[in-house]
């Protein structure tokens, strides 16, 4: 497969060359948003920061300018290293343009709700002074970055374009105004365009490079390809960020996931989101907050999403950084041949709209605003965990489902499947089926929100995966480099499973085979495969697959894929280790080959030997690879860990000797 989501996605954009500089201090991962900064020491998962202004406090008349504030918040944002972005808020509800406006010839716009009341203001965005006065603060406030120090000058990667309510889409925010101000939405797209190009000029020879980072509008597909073509830069798109499986994503994926995913001249427009902004605060985010922040990651690196930005609530809470971590890994690997990392986390999308799958015959009318076919839909699926608490929000706009009074399972033109990065499940739904809201042993776990797993009964008992081709440059991996794969399943109803993946000695070999317990935990089995082949010799095309081993269903969250960083460079005669006598397990009901395990495997620092049954080991023994012995060491220990260093800290196959008693062990370390 050499598609990065389903067939959905069509179209390449011509995009811009950023400069080197610029792109080291990118920092793709969890940025803090707009709040007081946390200290990264503590918090590690923050990659960047978010810093913004007001208008009004920067320019107090029209020839006053106080910077105080300004030079406090960035120097602060930036002390410790990490890059800024920041914004100059010109309209929103505490009326962040300047009152002296309105004295200097620039008309104030009254908004107000459908009832008559009044809900805010703000400068008519039309009026020619009013441009006049935007433009010059514009330019005022680069030029006043240049002044800054370069300690915090160099930090400040882009500058986001606010034209309308906050950093928003230019509008009035859906009120009412007096005739006289009237704007169709083609005005607003115009001014959207001219007020952008004001800070693309005024930005696009900043050294180094101070990019642009515009909000083209939740389904602003003709402005976003306006800005790619006039103003090149990065992007927002609101909701990415905020919740996962929104109505008409499919639409929507049809032009932005190309924008953030496929470069020209070797560049990538880059994207952001902040999570803050009340769907937090809603009933269906209450009901599973972990699961839904892991869902809200898991659909981010499925978009290519850059900085999903969190405010200090989110970050300091710890039972969210296990969701911050796993982005953190996957952020910004947009180059599928340089990624180090490809997962698949499993879920089954319940389109409401697709009539193939569900046809009208079955449940009712193909229509978007009949609850009942939603219904209908949803009685299939209850046994298995599917939710419509609030049938009337799954009809709406993806932005009303931000604020869903419930957990919905059933929506309009949603993603039919996974959610995956460079590791594709094949025909999902011919042989395996999904799962939702599944509890655990473990309340608080990201796990569960989705999931897929066996059902014996209508002979859905095996995960097959492809490994994208151009994650492995289009050519089978024969063994160059080792893989580790990461398979998340929950730990219950005793059944088991088996792995199998097209090998450099076999097309469909197998290896860990895992039995369930009774923990109901989810829990992880790691296995490092030295000699992959990964040419889709496998069970029905696959590089990849796992299957059930006996009679009972097991349910599987995400399977991931690994690589060494330094791959590119990695040795060929890494190739020559066995899989089977490279594994890293880390759970009791795992086969270990001979008894003996050690992870990591390969190795670029320290590994843990151990042996299954957890003996005391007597001593070690470690030969390089022209059998000298580099290591003897004795222990009394049921696990001992060994650095390096301690073997001569040099890159090759090393065998490995264990001594327990009168029994002996050997495998082979790979350290690279």
């Amino acid at each position: 497969m050499k598609i990065q989501l389903p067939n959905f996605c069509m179209g390449i954009l011509t995009l811009c060359t950023f400069s080197a500089n610029a792109q080291n201090l990118i920092n793709p991962g969890i940025w803090q948003a707009f709040t007081n900064p946390l200290s990264s020491t503590q918090y590690p998962e923050i990659r960047g920061r978010l810093c913004n202004f007001y208008w009004r406090d920067i320019q107090t008349a029209p020839n006053t300018w106080d910077w105080t504030a300004f030079d406090n918040d960035l120097a602060s944002r930036t002390k410790d290293g990490l890059p800024v972005i920041f914004m100059v808020y010109v309209r929103g509800p505490k009326g962040d343009a300047p009152d002296w406006l309105y004295n200097n010839g620039v008309p104030k716009v009254i908004i107000k709700s459908n009832s008559g009341t009044v809900t805010g203001s703000t400068p008519f965005y039309a009026d020619p002074t009013y441009k006049s006065y935007l433009k010059q603060m514009i330019i005022t406030v680069h030029h006043h970055v240049e002044t800054l120090p370069v300690s915090v000058r160099n930090k400040i990667i882009g500058v986001q374009a606010c034209f309308g309510s906050t950093g928003d889409y230019i509008s009035y925010g859906g009120g009412q105004v007096l005739p006289q101000y009237n704007l169709t939405q083609k005005d607003f797209s115009n001014l959207y365009r001219e007020f952008t190009q004001y800070y693309y000029d005024e930005y696009k020879n900043t050294n180094p490079k101070i990019f642009l980072l515009s909000n083209p509008k939740l389904k602003g597909k003709d402005d976003a390809l306006w800005t790619l073509k006039n103003c090149l830069g990065w992007l927002k798109n609101g909701t990415l960020g905020k919740a996962f499986q929104l109505n008409d994503e499919l639409d929507k994926a049809s032009w932005l996931y190309d924008i953030a995913n496929k470069p020209q001249a070797g560049s990538y427009v880059r994207m952001r989101c902040e999570i803050s902004g009340g769907s937090t605060l809603a009933a269906w985010w209450k009901k599973f907050p972990y699961k839904n922040m892991f869902a809200v990651m898991c659909y981010g690196i499925c978009w290519g999403l850059d900085w999903p930005n969190q405010d200090n609530n989110g970050i300091m809470d710890p039972l969210f950084d296990s969701s911050f971590k796993f982005f953190n890994k996957y952020a910004g690997q947009k180059d599928p041949a340089k990624s180090t990392n490809a997962m698949c986390a499993l879920k089954d999308g319940l389109d409401a709209s697709d009539g193939v799958r569900f046809p009208a015959a079955t449940y009712g009318t193909v229509s978007r605003t009949s609850q009942q076919r939603y219904k209908n839909i949803l009685n299939d699926y209850v046994a298995y965990g599917a939710l419509l608490e609030d049938p009337n929000t799954a009809t709406l706009e993806e932005n009303d489902q931000l604020n869903a009074k419930g957990t919905n399972d059933v929506g309009w033109r949603i993603f039919p499947a996974n959610y995956e990065r460079y590791l594709h499940q094949l025909t999902p739904n011919q042989t395996s089926v999904g799962y939702w809201n599944i509890k655990s042993a473990d309340a608080n776990s990201m796990y569960g929100r989705f999931a897929r797993g066996f059902d014996i009964a209508h002979n859905k008992k095996a995960f097959n995966f492809d490994v994208d081709d151009a994650f492995l440059n289009n050519a089978p991996l024969n063994g160059r480099y080792p893989v580790t794969i990461e398979i998340t399943y929950l730990d219950n109803g005793s059944g088991s499973w088996q792995l199998y993946y097209d090998a450099k000695n076999g097309t469909d070999k197998p290896s860990i085979e895992v039995t369930c317990g009774s923990t109901n935990k989810w829990k992880k089995a790691i296995v490092t495969l030295s000699d992959a082949y990964f040419n889709n010799r496998g069970q029905n095309g696959s590089d990849l697959s796992i299957r059930s081993t006996s009679n009972k269903n097991v349910i599987f969250s995400v399977i991931e894929l690994s690589r060494p960083t330094n791959f590119a460079n990695a040795m060929s005669s890494l190739a020559s280790a066995s899989s089977n006598d490279a594994q890293i397990l880390k759970d009791q009901s795992v086969k270990y080959c001979n008894g003996l395990f050690i992870s990591p495997n390969p190795v670029t620092n320290q590994f843990a030997v151990e042996l299954k049954n957890h003996s005391i080991i007597d001593y070690i023994e470690i030969y390089n690879q022209a059998g000298q012995l580099v290591l003897h060491k004795k222990t009394s220990a049921s696990r001992v860990y060994i650095h390096r260093n301690e073997i001569g800290g040099s890159s090759g196959i090393y065998n490995v000797k264990v001594f327990s008693g009168k029994t002996s062990y050997a495998t082979k370390l790979t350290v690279l």
